[in-house]
């Protein structure tokens, strides 16, 4: 059976995320530095265990003592956190414990990145490469995108020197709040997926690609309608 543990899970899609889970019934387990942010008619269905991402040791933690068979990661660094590099260093931690413990190539891990990380093999697209700019400038998220893109080439890194190393970096474009308008699926090559998603089917994309055995592994991948 399929037992979840999930980092950023109350933010706008790692709530989704949760809520996804429990409607199929997957064991999951919250890694939260709030617990009180987690909607209370939520708790009874889930485990959660109060950290915060900086404190590395309580995060090896929480991967030894829920012995998940996947980990979905969507935590998103704050615009103006103190550590600028947050995801780029638990991440790897993550992967350290796990090969520690040799679990490494039987967990899956699935991480949300952005259209503004580089694909795996294939570049920015233009129209982000314009965008960018402006999201610096204007939401104050520079570090949030630096930070995303070496979380995203040491996954790559990883992956290329141990094929066995299951892993999803699901990029993805614009995101917004609303009802589920469709199932996502993984975008043909060369696409640069749906020009909009909404966070509910971004949750249930990502429990399905963690809980699928024959999902994708090992490559980055967009999200379409």
């Amino acid at each position: 059976m399929s037992r979840l543990l999930v980092f950023g899970a109350t933010g706008s899609a790692g709530k989704e995320v949760v809520t996804a889970a429990i409607a199929s019934k997957i064991p999951v387990t919250l890694f939260v530095r709030r617990p009180e942010a987690v909607p209370q008619d939520q708790h009874s269905a889930i485990t959660i265990i109060k950290g915060d991402y900086s404190d590395i040791e309580a995060v090896k933690k929480a991967v030894i003592d829920t012995d998940p068979t996947a980990i979905i990661f969507t935590a998103a660094l704050p615009k103006y956190a103190a550590i600028q590099d947050l995801n780029a260093i638990t991440v790897p931690a993550i992967i350290d414990v796990l090969n520690e413990n040799e679990r490494l190539n039987k967990v899956r891990f699935v991480y949300l990145a952005g259209l503004t990380a580089p694909g795996k093999n294939e570049p920015v697209p233009f129209t982000v490469k314009l965008v960018k700019p402006l999201l610096v400038k204007f939401q104050g998220i520079g570090a949030q995108i630096e930070d995303n893109v070496k979380t995203s080439k040491f996954l790559y890194a990883l992956g290329d020197s141990n094929p066995n190393f299951q892993y999803t970096l699901v990029r993805m474009g614009y995101v917004v709040e609303g009802p589920s308008i469709g199932e996502l699926k993984i975008a043909a090559p060369n696409s640069t997926g749906a020009s909009k998603v909404v966070f509910a089917d971004v949750g249930a994309f990502l429990v399905k690609l963690a809980t699928d055995i024959a999902g994708a592994q090992n490559k980055a991948v967009i999200m379409d309608y």
